[in-house]
């Protein structure tokens, strides 16, 4: 069995576009050891650019949470392979498509 530890951090209702949580998780996972995934509020660019300038997140999913999306992203990271043929890497995505 293959363990694979993840860091989701919530900023859809934080006041700072989630700037004391992104300092705080960058501290913490000094060496980008585990994954982190970014939960911002849907429409809210301030939480987004904050998040995809932290250069510290690897996905970014949307508040409310749906629970299919939620689903298809896990098995998308659980079998890289199969679902991301093909694809941008997720950092580089990020940067061209959401840096304001």
């Amino acid at each position: 069995m293959h363990l694979k530890i993840s860091i989701f951090a919530d900023v859809s209702d934080t006041t700072d576009s989630g700037k004391f949580i992104w300092d705080t998780v960058k501290d913490a996972n000094p060496n980008h050891v585990c994954p982190v995934i970014a939960i911002c509020r849907e429409g809210s660019l301030d939480q987004i650019q904050t998040a995809v300038s932290s250069e510290i997140i690897d996905d970014l999913l949307f508040s409310p949470l749906e629970v299919s999306v939620l689903k298809r992203r896990i098995k998308a990271s659980i079998h890289p392979d199969k679902n991301n043929e093909g694809r941008v890497k997720k950092r580089e995505f990020f940067h061209s498509s959401f840096c304001l």
